[in-house]
């Protein structure tokens, strides 16, 4: 529970955030290095060589599950802390079960995703929502053969 008028207004702006920042990139779209130097070109078209190879700025958190920690913020005096990560599912792929470190707000960004979370199974698509309790296992699973599935999930846990 947010007990002050900044932790709203933080959190708010946090989601801002969130919402606007990129998670996909097209062929060959080069991705500007934080220090101002020369933009480092990727090559997606080598992923679809080597569906094996982890997406560039992604790593495997279970199988079928690849995630980025896209910001992370825990004020200095409130008793949580905040994470928003993006989460790729493969064409085609189903994730082994996963806990996430917190209670955990969904937003669909791509794609189309059948989330599996305790005992609730939600077809979730494009713009869609879901909440994720914390503690509670979910499982994702991706029908669509041919396009891979973009989520941003925003975690809030209590400082421990």
């Amino acid at each position: 529970m947010i007990r002050s008028k900044g932790g709203a207004a933080f959190l708010l702006l946090l989601l801002s955030i969130t919402i606007s920042a990129p998670d996909v990139l097209s062929e060959n779209e080069p991705i500007v290095h934080g220090g101002g130097g020369d933009p480092i070109v990727v090559d997606l078209a080598a992923r679809e060589r080597n569906i094996a190879a982890t997406p560039p700025g992604y790593k495997l958190l279970v199988e079928g599950l690849y995630v980025r920690n896209v910001v992370a913020a825990a004020p200095e005096k409130a008793g949580y802390a905040v994470e928003v990560w993006g989460l790729l599912i493969g064409p085609g792929v189903q994730t082994s079960l996963v806990t996430l470190p917190g209670a955990a707000v969904l937003l669909v960004r791509s794609g189309q995703v059948l989330l599996l979370a305790g005992d609730r199974k939600m077809e979730l698509g494009l713009g869609a929502s879901a909440l994720v309790p914390e503690g509670t296992g979910a499982r994702f699973i991706n029908r669509d053969s041919a396009r891979p599935v973009v989520l941003r999930a925003v975690i809030v846990s209590g400082r421990r």
